[in-house]
């Protein structure tokens, strides 16, 4: 496993799944509170930016995760 690439591959996952559920929640949440709710869109974007992006960072090798098993 190429470490330095996978390291560069899940931090633009996690840079890019934060930025736009900052944006698509903050966006939404203007839209229907103003102000207010794009302060409270963008604390739940980034909120599951960061859950969406770390969850992501297993299916960047799906083939070393699953033969995960297989090596022992």
């Amino acid at each position: 496993m190429d470490w330095k690439k996978f390291f560069i591959v899940f931090l633009r996952n996690l840079i890019l799944s934060i930025g736009l559920a900052i944006i698509i929640l903050g966006v939404f949440g203007y839209l229907v509170a103003g102000k207010e709710g794009l302060v409270n869109g963008a604390t739940w974007g980034l909120i599951l930016g960061l859950v969406g992006g770390f969850s992501s960072g297993l299916m960047v090798l799906p083939k070393y995760w699953g033969d995960y098993a297989g090596r022992y």
